[in-house]
């Protein structure tokens, strides 16, 4: 009973999902009193393994007590499935015991490789034959921790070990057998191909591409809208720097959606993940502006800030569009100006909006991420932390220096500037 309600508050969709995923948990602890490992060895096995699996996804508290206690539990099932010649059961403990070591390495590479071994172990019982789905996702997560593990040692070497495990998984599903799986199985291959090609033309660079196309006929927005923004934004970051209206059209097809699937994200966890690929997708989109000399869409591509949408929803009003801000400006007896930023990995874009103009002027300033973190840093120091009589030279100015040198020529006459930020400018 307590087993079913575990199930029960886990798979629950309405409420809090961290209460009722503290709910489950707390019913697998009272059910793990029940089953003894002696007299109930399935039904505590069982208990257990859900149990780890439910603090693996506990979204509140100490995250690494959570994983070590669940670490323990399963090295505890794994030893007694062992003594009692329980191999079913001591395949899903050390696959969760993989899991649990990978999510926790932290970048680093015995862990990892601990959790190969892991997952090594549980293939010595889930074999193709008599366990293809459990085989399948046993595969796929030695793949995962190659390729995290790659990047830690042995780039090519471990890229390889994830590619030939991966193609491993697609004997088992085919697009037209389990299109889902399969597509998942085959972006995993693409994003090995798109590794090992390290950013040049070649066999690696094509097989990507065409991996990562094929998966694009199974992931569309219209029904799986997170995934077929993730490949396309992934298509569209590789084929940046080789063909840039090619890589337009895809990135334009990850930005609807983008949209379709911030619509669909019905918890506060879930619209702050969909931002956080948003952000990578919209950083492409204005790098593939700018190499095509597609200024004018600039504007249209960064208004779609969801973070921004969600501040106004808060203050109980609605996002402006272009007319809007027309209007305004034209209401204005003052001469107003509008300047908005929008950092990059390696610029930012200005965009000055003045009375009277039919668009925005978007400028691109030299400074990206790390001189705008840097120009951040010694601001708050220099300035915020300063103190009455302390002599600090403030060094910020002359980093701030390119924010503003090709911005302040487009504000000439002004006298009331508002100033909207991002990224770290906030």
């Amino acid at each position: 009973m307590q087993h079913a309600r575990k199930l029960a508050f886990r798979r629950r969709l309405v409420g809090d999902p961290a209460a009722n995923l503290a709910q489950a948990i707390s019913a697998l602890r009272s059910a793990g009193g029940v089953f003894t490992e002696d007299e109930h060895f399935s039904e505590w096995s069982r208990a257990s393994i859900s149990l780890a699996s439910a603090l693996r996804e506990r979204l509140t508290g100490p995250a690494s007590e959570h994983r070590q206690e669940a670490m323990e539990l399963m090295l505890k099932v794994s030893r007694a499935a062992l003594d009692q010649n329980r191999p079913e059961e001591f395949a899903a403990a050390v696959y969760t015991l993989g899991l649990l070591l990978a999510e926790g390495a932290d970048d680093d590479a015995d862990t990892l490789e601990a959790a190969c071994t892991a997952y090594d172990h549980a293939l010595t019982v889930w074999t193709r034959s008599r366990f293809p789905r459990d085989w399948v996702l046993a595969q796929n997560a030695l793949g995962n921790a190659y390729r995290d593990l790659a990047q830690l040692k042995d780039a090519e070497g471990n890229l390889n070990r994830a590619r030939k495990t991966y193609e491993r998984a697609l004997s088992v599903y085919t697009l037209d057998s389990d299109p889902q799986r399969w597509a998942a199985v085959s972006l995993n291959i693409g994003n090995v191909y798109r590794d090992l090609a390290k950013g040049s033309r070649g066999d690696d660079f094509d097989r990507a591409v065409q991996a990562y196309r094929a998966v694009c006929q199974v992931y569309r927005a219209d029904t799986d809208p997170s995934e077929a923004r993730r490949v396309r934004t992934n298509l569209g970051r590789l084929l940046l720097g080789h063909d840039a209206n090619q890589a337009y059209a895809v990135l334009g097809e990850a930005i609807e959606a983008d949209r379709a699937s911030y619509s669909r994200a019905q918890t506060e966890a879930s619209r702050s993940a969909d931002i956080a690929q948003s952000e990578r997708l919209y950083a492409a989109m204005v790098d593939c502006c700018l190499q095509i000399k597609g200024r004018e869409r600039l504007w249209e591509i960064t208004v779609h800030d969801y973070s921004a949408n969600d501040y106004v929803a808060l203050r109980r009003g609605d996002g402006l569009d272009w007319d809007d801000l027309v209007e305004w400006l034209a209401a204005q007896a003052r001469e107003v100006a509008i300047l908005e930023f929008f950092s990059l990995e390696s610029s930012t874009i200005a965009f000055v909006v003045r009375k009277g103009q039919d668009r925005p002027i978007p400028l691109v300033v030299p400074l990206g991420e790390d001189g705008l973190r840097e120009c951040v840093t010694d601001f708050y120091y220099e300035v915020h932390r300063s103190t009455p009589g302390s002599l600090r030279t403030e060094t910020w100015k002359r980093s701030a220096e390119p924010l503003l040198a090709e911005v302040v020529p487009e504000l000439t006459g002004v006298d009331l500037l508002y100033i909207i930020p991002h990224g770290q400018l906030h």
